[in-house]
């Protein structure tokens, strides 16, 4: 996954952190959560998932195959590409404790995913 990170002004560098922003450590935390429970899932992580897997686990509903289907047409992936997003998008889902993929998820794993193409 990569993601593009603007720089930071100096101004917002040496301001005091808010307060309600997560920490590192209960990033770290959710994190392991979720790895936890991808594994008890499926017994590997999202990134080991295999093509049947994929097909059993990232379930879309219509209008998310639908944005996956333009975005392949636009972007000019490749099976591989696609079974990329799908994975990205079902971690993003579990770190939202959602249990389905949503099209905010799949929207998010593309705009990650076509950083590649850059």
């Amino acid at each position: 996954m990569h993601i593009e990170v603007p720089r930071v002004p100096q101004e917002i560098l040496t301001a005091p952190s808010p307060r309600d922003e997560p920490t590192s450590e209960q990033i770290r935390k959710q994190v392991e959560a979720v790895q936890a429970l991808q594994v008890a899932r499926q017994g590997v992580l999202n990134s080991k998932l295999g093509v049947k897997q994929i097909d059993e686990i990232c379930v879309l509903d219509k209008a998310s195959q639908q944005l996956i289907n333009r975005a392949m047409n636009q972007l000019g992936l490749s099976a591989r590409g696609y079974h990329r997003i799908l994975k990205l998008a079902r971690s993003i889902a579990d770190l939202s404790a959602s249990e389905a993929i949503g099209q905010m998820h799949l929207a998010q794993a593309i705009q990650f995913r076509s950083l590649d193409r850059q």
